[in-house]
């Protein structure tokens, strides 16, 4: 019995030690700040309809270069636009059904974030709240 509980607390004690031991995984300072994220789903017609996802950012920093972002489990390019009062928008369409917008897309068991590349390093960014807007008819 002495025996047991002995062993009990040695296993216990090591956990403890182990954890508090292994070095943490230090966060990076994202180089950039985002003031909205958002998506909408769209139709055209029966054939053409997609989703659209919009992220508003910044104080984004000269050396970071925004390269894709997964959203629902499918990696896609973004694409980047200034407007004049400094934040930029970087915009990703994933289209769906039988539409004629091609967009070069991946299926990835990844949540979803923004994928981009900082002082020569590639970053991930999770995207932990995307604000679902009103679907759009065109």
């Amino acid at each position: 019995m002495r025996h047991n509980y002995f062993l009990i607390v040695l296993l216990i004690t090591l956990f403890i030690l182990n954890v508090r031991c292994t070095p943490q995984k230090k966060a990076i300072n994202v180089p950039f700040e985002i003031s909205d994220a958002s998506y909408f789903s769209w139709v055209v017609d029966e054939e053409e309809r997609g989703t659209t996802i919009e992220i508003m950012l910044k104080n984004i920093n000269t050396e970071v270069h925004f390269d894709s972002i997964v959203f629902r489990r499918v990696m896609m390019p973004v694409y980047i636009s200034l407007n004049k009062k400094g934040v930029q928008s970087l915009t990703a369409i994933l289209p769906a059904g039988e539409s004629r917008i091609s967009v070069p897309t991946q299926h990835v068991d990844k949540p979803d974030q923004l994928i981009f590349h900082f002082k020569g390093k590639r970053n991930v960014h999770l995207l932990n709240s995307i604000n679902r807007k009103d679907m759009v008819y065109y």
